[in-house]
């Protein structure tokens, strides 16, 4: 069976390597590969320059021969319009890969324009999936941004009524997009994600420092503005992991806080497992959250995680048992948190955190995707003979 991967909007290989991701993206493909569920990958991506950087990584043995990288045209210029446009073009420009394809597949909804009009055009299967619901983070992000929410609210309403079914991660999201596009029963289901569980375990890498790390994207909804002025309340320090649109904001908030911080630039995913297990403490501070895969990798590490009592992290964190759950979002409830961590017994919340974490394996998810994309694309073809 072949698969067409629909990249997010905007999104290249180049943006995966460059940014530590590609060692996490590509593990559930090169899954259903090596396990022969799929004979080949295409990947449809946002980059120029991708084709020769996938063949590069091929020979280096860090990615699969049975994914093909199908790059965006240097017509295409790389800015957000430009992205728009090709996703439109998309479909007719690679009419090769999407007709030999047995079904398609998006990574997330924005972008999905470009799969559900290649299945209008070369009628294939279509698999929705989506870490989270995207005209929910918008109008909690950009409410003021109309023509903007508008758009993605089009582009999920389309990608839901013309899939042939979607995966999503959480619960909440799926009871959400359930009243909001009224899909039929059963056509959205939750297949919690996955973290590679053999990489990401605790290790005997020494005795744990006191301070705790977050890891991930620096943006508005990461909440981190919060986390870092509630640290002289709790006397801990911080080490932060990742790049973003607000790192120049934070640095500057941290040094007005007096709050002990470092930034440590972006880490790959493949460097992360021995990181973690450095640190005792995990924070998490976001607004809001789909399914958080580093909290999970954090917790799988056994590190004592620190998130807010929103949804996507309160599906995971048992407040008291395998974490902490702060009482709000600001700095004075996350800074209450991150002290009643501190007085836990951490190895038992760590403990209890490894349990959790271990619900959430490779092989768990494979299986159960797997037969969503067998049946999908075993009805397609009863209905076509």
């Amino acid at each position: 069976m072949v698969m067409a991967l629909f990249f997010t909007r905007g999104v290249s290989l180049g943006f995966w390597y460059r940014s530590g991701l590609l060692a996490r993206e590509k593990l559930l493909y090169e899954a259903y590969l090596d396990r022969g569920i799929l004979s080949k990958v295409f990947w449809l991506t946002y980059g120029h320059g991708d084709c020769r950087l996938g063949e590069e990584l091929k020979s280096a043995g860090r990615l699969h021969p049975g994914i093909e990288i199908v790059e965006m045209p240097r017509i295409f210029g790389d800015s957000p319009p430009w992205h728009w446009l090709y996703s439109f073009c998309m479909p007719f420009m690679h009419s090769r890969a999407l007709k030999t394809a047995d079904i398609m597949k998006t990574n997330q909804i924005d972008g999905s324009q470009a799969a559900f009009v290649s299945k209008l055009l070369w009628k294939k299967p279509l698999l929705l999936r989506a870490g989270y619901a995207l005209t929910k983070l918008e109008k909690d992000l950009n409410g003021g941004k109309r023509l903007r929410n508008t758009a993605y609210a089009l582009v999920e309403r389309a990608a839901y009524a013309l899939a042939d079914g979607a995966v999503i991660t959480s619960i909440h999201e799926m009871g959400y997009l359930e009243r909001k596009y009224r899909t039929s029963a059963g056509k959205i289901k939750v297949i919690r994600t996955f973290v590679d569980l053999e990489r990401f375990r605790p290790l005997s890498t020494g005795s744990k420092g006191p301070g705790a790390v977050y890891v991930g994207r620096l943006s508005a909804e990461k909440n981190l503005e919060s986390l870092i002025r509630a640290l002289p309340f709790c006397g801990l320090d911080l080490d932060i992991y990742g790049e973003g649109p607000e790192k120049e904001r934070l640095i500057g908030i941290s040094k007005a806080a007096a709050a002990s911080v470092r930034f440590m630039g972006s880490i790959s995913n493949e460097e992360l497992p021995p990181v973690l297990n450095r640190y005792r403490f995990f924070a998490l501070p976001s607004v809001r959250e789909g399914m958080p895969k580093a909290l999970i990798e954090a917790m799988a590490c056994g590190l004592v995680c620190i998130g807010t009592d929103v949804e996507g992290i309160n599906e995971i964190i048992r407040d008291g048992e395998n974490g902490f759950l702060a009482a709000g979002t600001g700095h004075i409830k996350i800074a209450d948190a991150l002290r009643r961590a501190a007085r836990s017994d951490t190895r038992k919340i760590g403990r209890e955190a490894v349990r959790t974490a271990s619900g959430f394996s490779l092989a768990g998810y494979v299986r159960e995707e797997a037969c969503i994309i067998e049946e999908l694309a075993g009805r397609h073809l009863e209905a076509a003979a």
